[in-house]
């Protein structure tokens, strides 16, 4: 009764007090102009996802240290991002930027675009995670068989972000905000207190509690991971959604500080779990923990707990991708879509098709982290990097980006070759490339351009090449 209670607030809210939609921009950022509590919660209800939670908790259960450490960055890579996003964000509005293929279109002209538009399917892959997650949650602790509950949780999310726009998932965030921030920390105080982690955390392996040797590369790795922004459609949607740059950096900080206490609380769940019961699986140690810590009774709370974390970030992609099929996929190849109305008759079509499309590939089998760091592999490189040094500054000629996408995709590629798998080091690899060919093809004579324009007027920043 708990959770499905909690399922019909989730529509009631998405349908409750929904501004007029009148183009695809305010089914994008709203109609409304949020408050700087509201933009941060729901910024925080994004990010916080599967991988924030059953993810870290699950490296740290089989890394040990060598990735919980690297979670005390997390805080700095919020602060970069949100500084560099505080200072563009007036020209960003001025240049009608509101998704991130507009940004990158920006810097880097119709090469910027098509490296953007080209990484759409991953957040396809990304969506259907979160659906695969809310279906274990549903399956584990209401018995509901796996296809039928992830079928549940991609129709309701579907309905709510598909009707309501941005203004709907921004509201249900707020809410599921508040359970989760909630239910967890209570779940973490109870199992620290039914659970003798002294001795659990004794009983943790050497090589999982040092870092050493053999490790030493991997843990490099996780920190080059571990610093650089996230710079995913929706949370580049969520800035440009601010109204001023001290909203946008007061944003991100807050996102930081939360995101560092709740990376510090899973890591140290996974290393107790670690101690516990090594035979596990490790996206199991979350749940392990849980069943140790919890009463029965109260599983409900934990169950919705859960579907608050994963379908408040699974809102934001659906509307996300959504937005940019339509606008920089759709439009630009039949122009007679370019008007308001028809734009947002197509938001229904697109968004229930992209809802499909996740939905249809929810049996990947890996760890959530293992399949987040293998996409990373062709995001990072191609469009994070690139942004951030956009955001600094460093101009290219827009015919050179091609070169650097081409560059970054080799040198991931040539250490994928010499390594097990796509993972932070082959991550790492793209991302020296990336920055090194954008420092290569730097245009000194650009910036200089753009530097006189941004001193004679505010709103200018960036020339066209």
């Amino acid at each position: 009764m708990i959770v499905w209670a909690y399922l019909t607030l989730c529509v009631i809210l998405g349908f409750f007090k929904i501004p007029k939609i009148k183009s695809l921009r305010d089914y994008a950022i709203g109609s409304n102009q949020f408050s700087t509590s509201v933009l941060t919660l729901s910024m925080i209800a994004t990010v916080i996802d599967p991988a924030e939670t059953i993810g870290v908790a699950g490296k740290s259960f089989s890394m040990g240290t060598v990735f919980a450490y690297t979670c005390v960055l997390y805080p700095f890579k919020w602060l970069i991002m949100g500084t560099l996003l505080a200072r563009s964000i007036r020209q960003l509005k001025f240049h009608d930027c509101y998704t991130l293929v507009d940004i990158m279109k920006l810097f880097y002209g119709k090469w910027g675009r098509y490296a953007c538009i080209a990484t759409l399917f991953l957040d396809v892959a990304i969506l259907s995670i979160f659906y695969k997650a809310a279906a274990i949650v549903l399956e584990r602790y209401l018995n509901i068989p796996f296809v039928s509950g992830a079928a549940l949780i991609t129709i309701i999310v579907a309905l709510y972000s598909i009707a309501g726009g941005m203004h709907a998932i921004t509201m249900t965030d707020v809410a599921q905000f508040f359970i989760f921030i909630i239910v967890l920390p209570v779940i973490f105080f109870m199992g620290f207190q039914n659970i003798d982690y002294h001795a659990a955390i004794n009983n943790v392996p050497y090589e999982k509690m040092h870092i050493t040797e053999d490790n030493i590369w991997v843990f490099l790795s996780l920190l080059v991971h571990g610093i650089i922004p996230l710079t995913g459609f929706p949370y580049i949607q969520r800035a440009l959604m601010s109204s001023d740059p001290q909203q946008t950096k007061n944003t991100f900080t807050m996102v930081g500080l939360f995101v560092l206490v709740f990376s510090l609380m899973l890591s140290m769940i996974g290393l107790v779990v670690a101690g516990l019961n090594p035979d596990i699986e490790g996206d199991d140690a979350l749940f392990y923990f849980i069943d140790q810590a919890v009463p029965g009774p109260l599983m409900g709370f934990v169950a919705i707990s859960f579907l608050a974390i994963i379908m408040s970030t699974a809102s934001s992609f659906l509307n996300s991708i959504t937005v940019v099929i339509i606008k920089d996929v759709i439009t630009p190849v039949f122009p007679q879509f370019a008007n308001d109305k028809k734009q947002l008759i197509l938001t229904k079509f697109s968004g229930a098709v992209i809802a499909a499309a996740s939905f249809g590939i929810v049996f990947i089998k890996d760890q959530i982290l293992d399949i987040l760091w293998m996409m990373d592999n062709f995001w990072d490189p191609f469009v994070s990097i690139p942004l951030i040094m956009g955001l600094m500054g460093v101009r290219i000629k827009h015919e050179n980006f091609k070169n650097v996408v081409f560059a970054a995709l080799a040198a991931v590629l040539t250490a994928r070759f010499f390594s097990d798998d796509f993972d932070t080091i082959t991550l790492s690899a793209g991302v020296f490339v990336s920055a090194i060919m954008m420092l290569i093809y730097r245009d000194k004579s650009i910036e200089a351009r753009d530097k006189h324009l941004r001193n004679g007027d505010d709103n200018v920043v960036i020339t066209t090449t």
